[in-house]
Protein backbone atom coordinates (compact mmCIF):
# COMPACT_ATOMS: atom_id res chain seq x y z
CA UNK A 1 0.00 0.00 0.00
CA UNK A 2 1.30 3.38 -0.90
CA UNK A 3 1.62 6.04 1.74
CA UNK A 4 0.78 9.53 0.78
CA UNK A 5 3.38 12.01 1.78
CA UNK A 6 2.31 15.44 2.86
CA UNK A 7 4.12 18.46 1.73
CA UNK A 8 5.12 20.36 4.95
CA UNK A 9 4.67 23.64 3.10
CA UNK A 10 1.00 22.88 2.49
CA UNK A 11 0.11 23.27 6.19
CA UNK A 12 1.26 26.86 6.26
CA UNK A 13 -1.32 27.85 3.68
CA UNK A 14 -4.22 27.34 6.13
CA UNK A 15 -2.46 28.96 9.10
CA UNK A 16 -3.29 32.62 8.30
CA UNK A 17 -6.97 31.70 7.87
CA UNK A 18 -6.99 29.99 11.29
CA UNK A 19 -5.32 33.02 12.89
CA UNK A 20 -7.88 35.35 11.33
CA UNK A 21 -10.72 33.19 12.65
CA UNK A 22 -9.19 33.13 16.15
CA UNK A 23 -8.68 36.92 16.06
CA UNK A 24 -12.31 37.48 15.04
CA UNK A 25 -13.58 35.22 17.84
CA UNK A 26 -11.40 37.05 20.38
CA UNK A 27 -12.54 40.47 19.12
CA UNK A 28 -16.19 39.44 19.44
CA UNK A 29 -15.81 37.89 22.89
CA UNK A 30 -13.69 40.58 24.60
CA UNK A 31 -16.48 43.18 24.84
CA UNK A 32 -18.80 40.54 26.26
CA UNK A 33 -16.25 39.54 28.88
CA UNK A 34 -15.56 43.19 29.76
CA UNK A 35 -19.28 43.93 30.05
CA UNK A 36 -19.86 40.96 32.34
CA UNK A 37 -16.87 41.93 34.51
CA UNK A 38 -18.11 45.53 34.72
CA UNK A 39 -21.60 44.41 35.83
CA UNK A 40 -20.11 42.05 38.43
CA UNK A 41 -17.81 44.73 39.86
CA UNK A 42 -20.63 47.30 39.99
CA UNK A 43 -22.84 44.90 41.93
CA UNK A 44 -19.99 44.08 44.31
CA UNK A 45 -19.29 47.78 44.99
CA UNK A 46 -23.01 48.48 45.48
CA UNK A 47 -23.26 45.53 47.86
CA UNK A 48 -20.28 46.79 49.89
CA UNK A 49 -21.69 50.33 49.91
CA UNK A 50 -25.17 49.22 50.97
CA UNK A 51 -23.67 47.19 53.83
CA UNK A 52 -21.70 50.25 55.01
CA UNK A 53 -24.69 52.57 54.64
CA UNK A 54 -26.91 50.16 56.59
CA UNK A 55 -24.31 50.27 59.39
CA UNK A 56 -24.37 54.09 59.24
CA UNK A 57 -28.18 54.16 59.40
CA UNK A 58 -28.10 51.74 62.35
CA UNK A 59 -25.59 54.02 64.12
CA UNK A 60 -27.86 57.01 63.45
CA UNK A 61 -30.81 55.11 64.97
CA UNK A 62 -28.75 54.22 68.05
CA UNK A 63 -27.76 57.86 68.55
CA UNK A 64 -31.38 58.95 68.02
CA UNK A 65 -32.65 56.50 70.64
CA UNK A 66 -30.02 57.55 73.19
CA UNK A 67 -30.03 60.47 75.58
CA UNK A 68 -29.17 64.03 74.58
CA UNK A 69 -25.46 64.54 74.18
CA UNK A 70 -24.75 60.96 73.11
CA UNK A 71 -21.94 60.84 70.53
CA UNK A 72 -20.74 58.17 68.13
CA UNK A 73 -18.07 58.20 65.45
CA UNK A 74 -18.31 56.59 62.04
CA UNK A 75 -16.06 56.39 58.99
CA UNK A 76 -16.31 55.12 55.43
CA UNK A 77 -13.30 54.23 53.32
CA UNK A 78 -14.34 53.92 49.70
CA UNK A 79 -11.75 56.21 48.17
CA UNK A 80 -9.20 53.39 47.85
CA UNK A 81 -11.72 50.81 46.66
CA UNK A 82 -10.14 49.68 43.37
CA UNK A 83 -13.35 49.84 41.33
CA UNK A 84 -15.28 52.51 43.18
CA UNK A 85 -17.08 55.03 41.00
CA UNK A 86 -18.76 56.61 43.98
CA UNK A 87 -19.15 60.37 43.57
CA UNK A 88 -20.56 61.36 46.96
CA UNK A 89 -22.57 60.41 50.03
CA UNK A 90 -24.61 63.14 51.74
CA UNK A 91 -26.73 63.24 54.86
CA UNK A 92 -29.42 65.78 55.67
CA UNK A 93 -29.82 69.11 53.99
CA UNK A 94 -30.96 72.69 54.25
CA UNK A 95 -34.64 72.01 53.73
CA UNK A 96 -36.65 70.17 56.37
CA UNK A 97 -37.78 67.39 54.01
CA UNK A 98 -34.12 66.66 53.13
CA UNK A 99 -32.94 66.31 56.74
CA UNK A 100 -34.33 62.79 56.96
CA UNK A 101 -32.47 61.46 53.91
CA UNK A 102 -29.22 59.85 52.95
CA UNK A 103 -28.17 60.36 49.33
CA UNK A 104 -25.41 58.86 47.24
CA UNK A 105 -24.43 58.82 43.60
CA UNK A 106 -22.19 56.78 41.35
CA UNK A 107 -20.54 58.59 38.44
CA UNK A 108 -22.74 58.74 35.33
CA UNK A 109 -25.80 57.43 37.21
CA UNK A 110 -28.80 58.90 39.01
CA UNK A 111 -28.74 59.87 42.67
CA UNK A 112 -30.11 57.26 45.09
CA UNK A 113 -32.09 58.53 48.09
CA UNK A 114 -32.64 56.47 51.25
CA UNK A 115 -35.03 57.53 53.98
CA UNK A 116 -33.87 57.70 57.59
CA UNK A 117 -37.46 57.00 58.68
CA UNK A 118 -38.21 60.30 60.34
CA UNK A 119 -34.81 60.88 61.96
CA UNK A 120 -33.47 64.33 61.14
CA UNK A 121 -29.75 64.55 60.51
CA UNK A 122 -27.82 67.60 59.44
CA UNK A 123 -24.64 69.55 59.76
CA UNK A 124 -24.69 73.19 60.80
CA UNK A 125 -22.65 76.03 59.42
CA UNK A 126 -23.05 79.44 61.03
CA UNK A 127 -26.26 78.25 62.70
CA UNK A 128 -27.81 77.17 59.38
CA UNK A 129 -28.63 73.61 58.40
CA UNK A 130 -26.51 72.27 55.54
CA UNK A 131 -26.04 68.87 53.97
CA UNK A 132 -23.16 66.83 55.31
CA UNK A 133 -20.88 65.28 52.73
CA UNK A 134 -19.47 62.07 54.16
CA UNK A 135 -15.72 61.79 53.49
CA UNK A 136 -14.91 58.68 51.45
CA UNK A 137 -11.28 58.57 52.57
CA UNK A 138 -11.83 57.06 56.03
CA UNK A 139 -12.06 60.40 57.91
CA UNK A 140 -14.29 59.98 60.94
CA UNK A 141 -17.55 61.83 61.26
CA UNK A 142 -19.21 62.31 64.62
CA UNK A 143 -22.93 61.93 65.20
CA UNK A 144 -24.32 63.75 68.23
CA UNK A 145 -27.82 63.90 69.64
CA UNK A 146 -28.32 67.62 70.19
CA UNK A 147 -29.67 68.64 73.57
CA UNK A 148 -33.12 70.26 73.38
CA UNK A 149 -33.15 69.95 69.57
CA UNK A 150 -34.81 67.16 67.69
CA UNK A 151 -32.05 66.30 65.23
CA UNK A 152 -28.65 64.62 65.06
CA UNK A 153 -25.76 66.94 64.37
CA UNK A 154 -22.86 65.80 62.20
CA UNK A 155 -19.36 67.09 62.73
CA UNK A 156 -15.96 66.09 61.34
CA UNK A 157 -12.73 65.36 63.17
CA UNK A 158 -11.49 68.96 63.10
CA UNK A 159 -14.89 70.29 64.23
CA UNK A 160 -15.43 67.86 67.08
CA UNK A 161 -16.48 69.78 70.18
Amino acid sequence: MLKLQKDPRAEIIGLPLELIIIAVVVMISLPLIYSYFNIYVKRQVESDLNRELDDLIQTIREVDNAEDGNRRSFSLDFEDHPFSRLSYIELGGEEKHMRGTLRYKFRHEQEVIKSLEGIEVSAQRDGEFVEASIPLDGTSIFLERCPSMDFIRITWGDQYP
